[in-house]
């Protein structure tokens, strides 16, 4: 048997395969290492074993043990099996990325799944059919997704999910005090509105002004003077 065929032995799920290839695709460039179809099946030609270490944040050595490889015109060669290592590796390192895309394509998926899309076959018309398009996400597309968020890791989903909810509950918020303070100004407490506004933008939460502000303590000339007026009691 000779490396090729070697090599060939270990097989990827469709789902394991379209995970691979899109994390290896986002994140590794193409300088660094390469998905291949030939003449290995979900193989995969590493270029730079140090840059990719970097990417992958792990010894390459170590995440390819016992896995088949051999090198070839400079390059190593890894199985399918190494593939997936790889992937899973570079997933869980760099996971804010590959939830991005999964959030988006999700959101694709949403889409299709009521209006269908443009068709790119004619046996289906203009447009896909809408229940053909959540048979498809089902039985492709959510494996995929869902592979990706094991390899990112629970805590990293969670972290994810926490911040898309918290910048819909903002964006949600932002215009539902709009419609308020619109209401207010028809019903003439335009003034209350134009304040509540201001002050709205104005103590807004950002990523600038999120930390603690730690000051030093102020010296007795620069505390305030607070006077509190109270009835005599003579």
């Amino acid at each position: 048997m000779d490396n090729w065929e070697r090599l060939s032995r270990y097989e990827l799920t469709d789902a394991e395969s379209s995970a691979a290839v899109q994390v290896l695709e986002l994140l590794v460039p193409q300088a660094v290492g390469e998905w291949t179809r030939k003449p290995i099946r979900d193989g995969y030609r590493i270029a730079s074993l140090n840059a990719l270490a970097e990417i992958v944040q792990a010894d390459v050595a170590s995440l390819l043990a016992n896995v088949d490889t051999f090198t070839y015109e400079g390059a190593l060669w890894t199985s399918a099996e190494g593939t997936v290592r790889i992937a899973q590796a570079a997933a869980a390192a760099h996971s804010v990325p590959v939830l991005a895309w999964v959030h988006e394509d999700e959101r694709s998926c949403r889409q299709h799944t009521k209006h269908g899309r443009p068709s790119t076959t004619g046996d289906k018309g203009d447009h896909t059919n809408p229940d053909w398009e959540f048979e498809y996400y089902l039985e492709h597309t959510r494996p995929v997704h869902e592979l990706l968020r094991q390899w990112c890791g629970h805590r990293a989903v969670v972290f994810h999910e926490r911040l898309v909810a918290a910048e819909r509950e903002v964006h949600r918020l932002d215009e539902l005090l709009a419609r308020a303070l619109g209401e207010l100004r028809n019903s003439g407490a335009a003034t209350s509105a134009d304040v509540l506004g201001e002050e709205h933008e104005r103590d807004r939460v950002t990523p600038y002004n999120v930390r603690p502000l730690v000051e030093r303590p102020l010296t007795p000339v620069e505390i305030p003077v607070r006077v509190v007026y109270r009835r005599a009691w003579w």
